[in-house]
């Protein structure tokens, strides 16, 4: 997967807006641009079209590898001695904050209450990454229910 902060992956970058490219965001944590990038359209919308039905689609790249997330957020969590788990708790965090974020901007904008917020997930977390599935057994890659069944 894509570094959290250059978004490059190998010698590959690839970062964008819509269709364009853009290469403001080298060293800015992914889960913050996205936040940031989702309030400015839900303002835009606001201000312009607050009666027409809208959409997004936002894929946070948390959690995922590589297992990244700015000092703040991994010191959430000095008291987990296994960095994977800090580092993948902290990444939780760092998410969980553009999500209230995002939820804030729709309900200051007077959308709040009609929008329809779904969250989902394709698999089970990397318990060798840091993730947690208990109670169940099994984990990313694993046809156990720690694998196969998510949160939807």
């Amino acid at each position: 997967a894509e570094d959290y902060f250059t978004h490059t992956r190998g010698a590959g970058y690839d970062f964008r807006d819509g269709e364009q490219v853009v290469r403001r965001y080298k060293k800015k944590y992914s889960a913050h641009v996205f936040t940031e990038r989702t309030q400015k359209i839900i303002k835009e919308h606001s201000a312009s079209n607050a009666t027409q039905p809208f959409f997004i689609y936002l894929a946070f790249q948390s959690v995922h590898a590589p297992l990244q997330v700015p000092k703040r957020y991994e010191n959430m969590y000095r008291n987990v001695v296994d960095r994977n788990r800090r580092l993948f708790s902290g990444m939780v965090s760092a998410m969980d904050e553009g999500v209230g974020d995002i939820t804030r901007t729709l309900q200051e904008e007077g959308l709040y209450d009609n929008t329809i917020i779904v969250f989902t997930t394709d698999n089970g977390g990397p318990v060798y990454e840091g993730a947690s599935n208990f109670p169940l057994r099994g984990n990313k890659n694993t046809l156990w229910e720690g694998g196969t069944r998510a949160v939807s």
